[in-house]
């Protein structure tokens, strides 16, 4: 009977250990996904922004306001690619999170069982 108390045990903390690996890596992704979705809320914006303004420049005509705008877009342009790059290096960095995050549960998972 103790050793079957044991062995529930062992079993029990085995199981433990995995579902704390795998709530550690679901927490790393959920704060991964949440910074990804707030970085492609920002280009969204931006991007929505140009679109208002360059709507605006072809309502009003004027080629003055027009030159001007385009010269904005240019300056921002630089900014917006530097936001897009770092998107797209976050993007990896998640790919490798999830990929190390698997590996570990997998690790864990996979970790010989030993009876006592």
């Amino acid at each position: 009977m103790l050793v079957h108390r044991r062995f529930k045990t062992s079993l029990l903390e085995r199981l433990a250990a995995q579902l704390d690996v795998a709530a550690k890596g679901v927490y790393i992704l959920i704060n991964d996904f949440n910074t990804m979705s707030r970085m492609v809320k920002s280009l969204h914006d931006e991007v929505e922004h140009c679109k208002a303004i360059a709507k605006m420049c072809v309502r009003i005509g004027k080629p003055e306001i027009l030159k001007e705008v385009v010269k904005e877009f240019q300056i921002n342009q630089s900014k917006f690619l530097d936001q897009l790059n770092e998107l797209e290096e976050h993007i990896y960095l998640c790919f490798l999170t999830i990929n190390r995050s698997r590996r570990l549960v997998l690790q864990e998972i996979m970790v010989p069982q030993h009876n006592t």
